[in-house]
Order: structure tokens, then C-alpha cells, then sequence
């Protein structure tokens, strides 16, 4: 028993396929990278918004 070739139009499909899903993950690579990127900076701009070292809390004079 010979093995049966695949269509073109088969082949073309599972390509297109394969292509959609690589570009889904590449989109979902991305927005992983930008959200640690961003949960990162935000983390440094609250650390530079601590308390003073001495304990005493910043005045604020309105």
C-alpha cells in the first residue's frame, strides 16, 4: 500500500495555518513583554515614592 501525497491545496491550508498561529503568538509575545515591561516601571516610580530612610514621612505644605 503506497502512502497517498497530500493535496497542494491541503498543504497550502496547513501552512496558512501554522502562519496564523505563529503571528497570534508573536501578538501575544509582545503585549506579554509590554505588560512586564510597564508593571516594572511602575514598580521603580512607586519604590522612588517611598517613605524617606529616616522613617519620617515627606510634608506635604498646601
Amino acid at each position: 500500500m503506497a502512502n497517498k501525497r497530500p493535496k497542494p491545496e491541503e498543504t497550502a491550508s496547513k501552512l496558512r495555518q501554522i502562519e496564523i498561529l505563529m503571528g497570534s503568538s508573536e501578538i501575544f509575545l509582545a503585549t506579554a513583554a509590554f505588560v512586564l515591561i510597564c508593571h516594572f516601571e511602575n514598580r521603580e516610580i512607586l519604590r522612588s515614592r517611598r517613605m524617606p530612610e529616616s522613617g519620617l514621612r515627606p510634608q506635604h505644605h498646601d
